[in-house]
């Protein structure tokens, strides 16, 4: 499975909704205190407990958008 794009929202210094296309290599580059830490430890906090609720070898729901993107 491929990660797509992660959106993150009210999450520690990030207050309104961003949305982060994920292509090989992606780079997070900007100033000091712009939030490029807490969007990491937002993906990572997403995929423990993602893992935690539903299980590391569970069937996770999910669907299937227009352009063939696969969501969970």
């Amino acid at each position: 499975m491929e990660l797509v794009s992660f959106s993150v929202s009210n999450y520690r210094s990030i207050t309104s909704a961003y949305k982060l296309p994920i292509r090989s290599p992606t780079v997070l580059i900007g100033p000091n205190n712009e939030g490029k830490s807490n969007i990491l430890r937002a993906l990572v906090t997403s995929a423990i407990l993602g893992n935690l609720r539903w299980g590391a070898t569970a069937e996770r729901p999910h669907y299937v958008d227009h352009s063939g993107a696969r969501h969970l």
